[in-house]
């Protein structure tokens, strides 16, 4: 075999292993986290997702109460403010009577490309009527959903502040488990209509590239791969 020979066949096998590396490396990444949907569509089987350079996974729901809510009640936008990511929950909470609903939402969050998250945030808007509460506690835990676990909340009563934001030690890592509900008075209703949470990230400033990205480039290295081809033949 000539070196001309050696050569073309040397150039095609690496370029149909950059092809292939490609192709996989695309279908193995996750895509954008559904920007408006239901967490039955997260956690119903569980899904793989980001926003920018935060990864969320191992979405899990439990729900209990006297008027337990479903996966599918509960609405989902995403927020996709670089380095503080996170989603806003609409769970449509409304009892009365003194009937109770309540909510677990868990997932695991973990940082891209050497991100390194900060910062937690909380926020909601329950109501508790007259004679209720409502509450939202969040359980952040850094090596399960068990172990070196902390814990904050809001409630309402007292209310005033609805809010509350902390700062934690820079990982790369966490697993997320909030619980939220509400409790009816006697005579009244009580409600939680609007739960959000947002992750303060360290990162790159730029995204995570998207697979249509990772198929343009494909095509370029395609078309050099055609280029090579050629010259080889002259």
């Amino acid at each position: 075999m000539n070196l001309k020979r050696i050569v073309k066949l040397g150039g095609q096998r690496l370029f149909l292993a950059l092809i292939a590396a490609l192709v996989f490396g695309s279908a193995a990444m996750a895509d954008s986290c559904p920007s408006a949907s239901t967490f039955d569509q997260f956690s119903m089987p569980s899904i793989t997702c980001t926003l920018n350079n935060l990864q969320f996974s191992n979405f899990g729901f439990q729900a209990g109460g006297t008027q337990p809510p479903t996966a599918a009640q509960i609405g989902v936008l995403t927020i996709t403010t670089l380095d503080n990511e996170g989603f806003q929950f609409n769970p449509a909470m409304n009892v009365a009577n003194g009937n109770t609903t309540d909510a677990v939402i868990s997932f695991e969050v973990s940082g891209l490309n050497g991100t390194t998250i900060s910062d937690l945030s909380i926020l909601f808007n329950g109501d508790p009527g007259t004679g209720g509460a409502a509450s939202f506690v969040e359980t952040y835990c850094t090596d399960s959903f068990n172990t070196d676990c902390n814990q904050f909340s809001v409630t309402n009563p007292p209310g005033g502040n609805l809010s509350k934001e902390i700062d934690i030690t820079p990982t790369t890592h966490l697993f997320i488990t909030k619980d939220f509900g509400v409790t009816a008075g006697a005579d009244s209703v009580a409600s939680i209509s609007k739960v959000v949470n947002q992750f303060s990230n360290d990162g790159p400033s730029q995204t995570v590239p998207e697979p249509s990205s990772i198929l343009l480039l494909s095509s370029g290295l395609a078309g050099l791969g055609i280029v090579t081809r050629r010259k080889l033949r002259r």
